[in-house]
């Protein structure tokens, strides 16, 4: 099977540095994989049968559901399995988290951020609302619904938080 990285493009766009320290750890640690940088939006151009490692929970749900022959795998998975990558610590800092409509249900990829997190000496302090009762934050409106109506959900999701520092995913 081909085997893909796709950092995706908030990444790539934000700090694209980090996209290519991935791929190299990715490298080093699973061996040759090729860097995919399409939008999701895009039927895949590549060898079929195909594994995507991404890093964006709206391109695990397009790759998982819209492309048959491709399966998807978040990063926060490959790396809960690695024993080679090198987590910084966080000496226990706590944490708020919010998990996003794409992978709320998604209990394998919910759990393996919080053994990321955990192996990061993070202490995670669950919302009320978490895992698959999480709420929408309105991110995912961006372009259907009024700018202002997003970031009132937004403001609104961050309010219900239980610390200041909210890891995102």
């Amino acid at each position: 099977m081909n085997r893909y990285f796709a950092p995706g493009c908030a990444l790539l766009v934000y700090k694209p540095y980090l996209a290519a320290k991935i791929q190299q750890f990715l490298d080093a640690d699973l061996g040759n994989i090729s860097e995919y940088t399409a939008c999701c939006h895009n039927t895949p151009d590549i060898p079929l049968p195909a594994e995507i490692i991404n890093v964006c929970s709206g391109c695990q749900r397009r790759y998982s559901k819209n492309y048959e022959e491709v399966s998807a795998i978040t990063l926060w998975e490959v790396l809960a399995q690695s024993d080679s990558f090198p987590f910084p610590d966080y000496g226990g800092m706590e944490m708020a988290i919010h998990d996003s409509c794409p992978t709320r249900k998604k209990e394998e990829i919910c759990d393996a951020v919080r053994k990321l997190l955990k192996r990061m000496n993070i202490t995670v302090i669950e919302p009320e609302l978490t895992r698959e009762n999480a709420v929408c934050c309105g991110d995912s409106y961006y372009g259907e619904w009024p700018k202002e109506e997003v970031l009132r959900r937004q403001v609104e999701r961050a309010g219900q938080m239980p610390r200041e520092d909210v890891v995102v995913y």
